[in-house]
């Protein structure tokens, strides 16, 4: 059980490194 939610976490982090990246660069581009 507690594997499970360590794998769910470790995906929920890198989709939010994901986004959080992309905002940067949506970010750079308009300037």
């Amino acid at each position: 059980m507690l594997e499970i939610l360590k794998k769910i976490k470790k995906s929920f982090n890198k989709l939010i490194n994901t986004l959080a990246e992309n905002n940067e660069k949506n970010n750079k581009s308009k300037h």
